[in-house]
């Protein structure tokens, strides 16, 4: 149980921690789990290192995904599709950023620095 930590948070910031569970529990005198996030312990996540990959890999990411999304939002574009004209031109400007991807992104180095566009709702 050493290996599940615990941040002490303080008006949704974390101000003690992370702290083994096995601590928490001695510094809080409970016996398991119950009461923490109540006391304002929740549960320490780390951050994942963002993998490694060339720009190549990332590159074809983006085209893939692009690709998929293109492909999820064709039905918003045939002629008996229940959208507004106005809805219609929503999705058809959706999908051209997503078009736009592999250009807009062109110096991506990271997973991160790729932002999606947000489909219409």
């Amino acid at each position: 149980m050493d290996n599940v930590l615990f941040n002490y948070v303080v008006n949704g910031v974390a101000v003690l921690g992370p702290i083994p569970y096995r601590e928490v529990l001695a510094r809080t005198g409970l016996t398991d789990t119950i009461g923490l996030a109540e006391l304002g312990w929740v549960e320490h996540i780390p951050v994942p290192d963002e993998p490694e990959i060339t720009k190549e890999q990332l590159d074809m990411g983006t085209r893939n995904l692009r690709k998929y999304l293109l492909q999820e939002s064709d039905w918003t574009q045939l002629s008996d599709n229940a959208l507004t004209a106005a809805k219609k031109a929503e999705w058809a400007t959706y999908r051209q950023q997503l078009r736009d991807m592999p250009a807009t992104f062109a110096t991506a180095t990271k997973i991160s620095d790729i932002v999606v566009p947000t489909a219409p709702t």
